[in-house]
This record gives structure tokens, C-alpha cells and sequence, in this order.
């Protein structure tokens, strides 16, 4: 979230000292600050708000799992039986817990917008699968990903 604020406040200056940087156009400084500040800022208020946000981002139980780790465009509820295989993969060097489902097409079809474009996306580089991020948990991932085996060998009746 610091990343993200120290972005917004790039865009701050260079949409308010453009005209002090010679080399360069002052009116394209200015958009490039004011796509800063929109972009950016949209996603200091989106991480803010997820700070306070006492949901889990992700709950194991009987039925299945709940992903909640990506607010608007986390899977939702996945139940036990859908889930083929769950195993831990690794993307540009961060970890993913990866959920492959028997049928995707449910939770890339519910939702708004912005949540197909990410599945649809996501089907491009990992053959199919829901992928929750390790950062995105406040449980150490190890112990998560032992616990969701765990459940899954459990709890699965197909």
C-alpha cells in the first residue's frame, strides 16, 4: 500500500510542477500525472478499505472453500466436489494456492466485468485454475495449504 501512495503522490508532482521539467512536454507530464492519480488511486482506496475489512480472505469448511482474497473479483464459493486437484504454484515469484475446478465456466460467467476479464485473463497463463495469492492471506501460507489438503481429502466425495 506505501508503493501505491508514493505513486499517487508522483502523479501529484508531476501534474503540478509539468511546466518546471523543460525537456519534456509539460502538457504530457500532466497526463501522465493525472493517469497516475487516477490509477493508482484507485488502488490506494481499494487496499485502504481492505485494511479495515475484517472478512476473511479465504475460509476452509465442510462444504468447501470461500475465496474472498481478491474482493470484487475473488471466485466466491468452491465447493468440495468441484475441485479436481489443489496444489501450490508459483508466478513470477510469488506463491499461489492453485484450485483447479471440473468446470470454470460458472465462475468466470457470474460476477461483474472486471471479474471475467480477470478469469479470462487468468485462463491464459495457468491452463484453467483459480489462483489465490499467498500476499493476500493473513495465514501463513504453508500451514494454509496443509490445511485445505487436508479438507479437500476429507471432505471431497467424488
Amino acid at each position: 500500500m506505501y508503493y501505491v501512495g508514493i505513486l499517487v503522490a508522483a502523479g501529484f508532482w508531476l501534474l503540478f510542477t509539468a511546466s518546471a521539467h523543460a525537456p519534456y512536454s509539460p502538457s504530457m507530464l500532466k497526463v501522465a500525472g493525472t493517469i497516475s492519480i487516477m490509477l493508482f488511486g484507485i488502488i490506494f482506496l481499494y487496499c485502504l478499505v481492505k485494511s479495515f475489512d475484517k472478512t476473511p480472505g479465504l475460509s476452509v469448511g465442510v462444504k468447501g472453500l470461500v475465496d474472498n482474497s481478491s474482493g470484487p473479483i475473488s471466485a466466491g464459493e468452491i465447493v468440495w466436489d468441484q475441485i479436481k486437484k489443489i496444489e501450490v504454484s508459483t508466478i513470477h515469484f510469488q506463491k499461489f494456492l492453485t484450485i483447479y475446478v471440473r468446470d470454470l465456466e460458472p465462475y468466470v460467467t457470474c460476477g461483474n466485468v472486471l471479474k471475467r476479464i480477470a478469469y479470462l485473463s487468468n485462463i491464459k497463463f495457468t491452463d484453467g485454475s483459480i489462483n489465490i495469492a499467498a500476499g493476500s492471506l493473513r495465514m501463513n501460507f504453508d500451514d494454509l495449504t496443509m490445511l485445505v489438503q487436508r479438507y479437500f481429502k476429507r471432505y471431497r466425495t467424488v
